[in-house]
């Protein structure tokens, strides 16, 4: 839609009459209901029921007056979203994206249960395998390792993921005992082992621990660097780590302006060959 000289006011290319269209702020969003998509609106949008621009311009303002207190309400001292004001802007979008805290909470749930069902299927078959057999009810030696290796290799995979987003879990505030009450048992014992084991672990993870133990007044400045190098490397456990990996991180901050501060926010750095 294009837009006109008057505030949130657009002209249709399909309609005759004007259009108000209004960003949602991100931690307004998260309290708001999931729309058809299963997912909170991302922005305002309807018609303003008239072609005349005058007439449009101030119908306009007064549902973004009315939108203004949506705004105030969803971040007063005492409604749910100021909880998540101090998430940063990529936990917030990820929260919102799963269709809100109760929704990413049942997705980490769900895979908790099949990092589950796949370590015990994985248990069935070397099982199977160890019962006496005749050769032509044994499994295949070769196969049943290709299979099993197979199920590790993807329950691995969730529990790096799960081990990525424990530290989220406690920042938006939950607990084993709250998840537990609230039937979300899988997710509450992964979370209450402590995944953040030494040898998954991240860059990102270890700044998240450090905030909650610090409390430091300035955290950014030492979550940017670090969203830097992952958006370079990927997010890799800090074991895996090697000096090419800093090698690269530290050519590719030779090649930014200094003091960019927020220029390059919408901006991702990216490797290039010499």
């Amino acid at each position: 839609m294009k837009a006109t000289k008057h505030q949130y006011v657009y002209r249709h290319p399909k309609s005759p009459n004007y259009w108000y269209m209004r960003d949602i702020p991100i931690d307004v969003r998260l309290q708001m209901p999931p729309g058809d998509s299963g997912r909170p609106p991302s922005k305002w949008k309807e018609s303003l029921g008239t072609a005349i621009l005058r007439d449009a311009a101030r119908i306009a303002q007064n549902k973004a007056s009315e939108h203004n207190a949506v705004i105030a309400l969803a971040r007063a001292d005492k409604h749910p979203s100021k909880l998540h004001a101090h998430l940063s802007e990529a936990d917030r979008l990820k929260i919102e994206q799963a269709g809100g805290v109760e929704n990413y909470l049942r997705w980490l749930n769900d895979r908790a249960r099949t990092a589950l069902e796949l370590a015990d299927e994985v248990q069935s078959w070397r099982d199977f395998a160890d019962e006496e057999l005749s050769p032509s009810e044994s499994p295949d030696p070769d196969w049943l390792a290709g299979r099993t290796a197979a199920l590790d290799a993807e329950r691995r995979e969730i529990e790096r993921q799960l081990d990525r987003e424990v530290c989220l879990i406690k920042e938006i505030g939950e607990t084993p005992g709250k998840l537990h009450a609230a039937g979300l048992v899988h997710i509450a014992d992964a979370a209450s082992v402590n995944r953040a084991k030494s040898d998954n672990i991240t860059l990102g993870q270890l700044v998240q621990i450090w905030k909650v133990e610090t409390r430091s007044e300035a955290p950014e400045q030492y979550e940017y660097p670090v969203k830097l190098f992952e958006e370079l490397n990927g997010t890799i456990a800090v074991a895996e780590i090697t000096t090419e990996h800093v090698r690269s991180f530290r050519d590719a901050l030779k090649k930014m302006p200094p003091a960019s501060g927020g220029r390059f926010n919408d901006m991702v750095l990216i490797a290039t060959e010499n």
